[in-house]
């Protein structure tokens, strides 16, 4: 099982982040709150300070519950995207998910549809300013959250275009298979290790889908751990540290595999919502990105080619990973140990791209 450490739980300092904003900004900037029913989404937007019509996105985050800069591995990388984009003239909708931050709501129960109903609302309530452009208005998505953008521009038709920065192109489970073998190989599992690391997945994902309930989900999950532990007990204690893996498995730790929401989350297949799409889209990926493969452009670009959309383009971004950071090892360590939040020439297409539309 694959679980991303904390910044905390690093020994060593985290590097300078030079690319963050320091207040007083050179832009005007807003805390501001909307509503999915009762649900209260709170979240931060900027634009330039002049007065005017700007064109304007939405920046939805990836899995897990987060924050409005989508704090992960010590940067605060929408922080930083909403800063540059803002600067160059774009005004952005930055918000807690439902259930952080200071939002309402209970992340856990939610579904991709149901983040997609809160970036609908969001896009909703960019209608109502004055300082919004409302016939470009768009909602840029990085990891899970680009999923989360082609729901919400099939939910809602004032939604004029959509960016895909490191979206799938295949379902999630398909996704945590390929991500964990390629994290793990890195960090230097054995292969003997990789597949049974593999086998124990699959076994539980589709023991999950196949239970009626959550209640027998947890005693059928159980019982079919038990059947690996003396595989486990088998190999390496190298390879159960770095798969973090021990006797007896634990179902607990497979805990964020079975959260309710994920009966729809690990199945949905995002090109099925992309081939309905009728508005721009721009789709980007890094060639070293060991999370959300580069070869998913190519699915997305078939997706797309199925779709009414007549209007969109699909870049690959050498040498960048799944932050489009310019990395060097290209590990999942790293995004730690590099000063980059994202690179500037990523931006420079964004912002092109947007005022375009």
């Amino acid at each position: 099982m694959l679980n991303m450490k904390k910044v905390d739980e690093y020994p060593f300092t985290i590097a300078k982040r030079p690319q963050e904003p320091v207040k007083p900004y050179s832009y005007f900037a807003e805390d501001v709150t909307f509503k999915n029913g009762d649900i209260e989404l709170k979240g931060t937007f900027t634009r330039p300070n002049a007065k005017g019509k700007y064109p304007t996105v939405v920046l939805i985050s990836g899995s897990g519950p987060s924050d409005r800069n989508q704090t992960i591995f010590g940067h605060k990388t929408f922080l930083v995207l909403a800063d540059l984009l803002t600067r160059s003239g774009i005004a952005v909708l930055r918000y807690d998910d439902r259930g952080a931050g200071k939002s309402s709501g209970n992340f856990f129960t939610a579904t991709l549809v149901d983040h997609a109903k809160d970036a609908s609302e969001a896009v909703n309530y960019l209608l109502s300013r004055e300082d919004v452009n409302t016939d470009n208005v768009g909602v840029i998505g990085h990891s899970l959250g680009a999923e989360i953008t082609a729901i919400a521009a099939n939910y809602n038709p004032n939604i004029k275009h959509i960016v895909l920065m490191s979206g799938a192109g295949n379902t999630l489970e398909n996704g945590i298979y390929e991500q964990t073998r390629a994290i793990y190989n890195q960090m230097g599992a054995s292969k003997e290790g990789i597949d049974l690391n593999e086998d124990i997945l699959r076994a539980v994902i589709q023991t999950y889908k196949s239970s009626a309930n959550d209640s027998l989900m947890k005693i059928n999950v159980k019982a079919v751990l038990e059947t690996f532990n003396t595989k486990v007990a088998a190999i390496s204690e190298k390879d159960q540290e770095l798969l973090e893996l021990s006797v007896p498995l634990n179902i607990r730790n497979f805990g964020k595999l079975l959260n309710p929401f994920m009966r729809y989350d690990l199945f949905h297949n995002p090109c099925d919502e992309l081939s309905k799409v009728t508005i721009p889209v721009f789709a980007i990926n890094g060639d070293k990105d060991v999370q959300v493969f580069p070869q998913n452009l190519a699915l997305i670009d078939s997706a797309l080619k199925k779709s009414q959309s007549k209007n969109f383009k699909i870049k690959l971004y050498p040498n960048k990973n799944h932050l489009f950071q310019e990395c060097t090892k290209c590990t999942v360590d790293e995004y730690y140990e590099l000063e980059q939040t994202i690179s500037e020439d990523v931006i420079a297409d964004l912002v092109l791209w947007i005022k375009g539309q």
